[in-house]
C-alpha cells in the first residue's frame, strides 16, 4: 500500500466521509453506495491528487458523484408524452389538460 492508498483508508479520514456520504443521501444504504462509490473514482483518478489535503479532494469527489447521481435520477417528459399523459384519463380533467398543453407550448 503506498502513502496515497494509507491516506485515502485512514482511520482519520474514513469517518469524515462516512458522515458526509449520510448527509447527503440521509439514507444508510445510498451513503454506503456513495462511499464505495467515491472511494472507487478516487483510486480511478489517483494520478490527478496533488498531493496536499486528500481529506478536501476526496470530500469534493463525494460530492461531485452524489450530484451526478442526483442528475441520473430526474426524469425528463418530452412533449410528446406530455400530450398522451394529458389526453388519457377521466374526461373531467379537459381543463386541466388545455392548461397543460398551454404551458408546454409556451415553454
Amino acid at each position: 500500500m503506498d502513502k496515497f492508498e494509507r491516506e485515502l483508508f485512514s482511520e482519520e479520514l474514513k469517518p469524515r466521509l462516512w458522515r458526509r456520504c449520510f448527509a447527503l443521501t440521509t439514507d444508510e444504504e445510498t451513503a454506503k453506495d456513495l462511499m464505495q462509490d467515491t472511494y472507487l473514482k478516487a483510486m480511478e483518478n489517483k494520478e490527478k491528487f496533488d498531493g496536499k489535503h486528500i481529506d478536501r479532494w476526496v470530500l469534493t469527489i463525494c460530492r461531485n458523484k452524489f450530484l451526478d447521481n442526483q442528475r441520473k435520477k430526474k426524469e425528463y417528459l418530452l412533449g410528446d408524452d406530455i400530450r398522451e399523459i394529458a389526453t388519457s384519463g377521466d374526461e373531467n380533467l379537459e381543463s386541466v389538460k388545455r392548461d397543460l398543453l398551454y404551458c408546454m407550448e409556451k415553454l
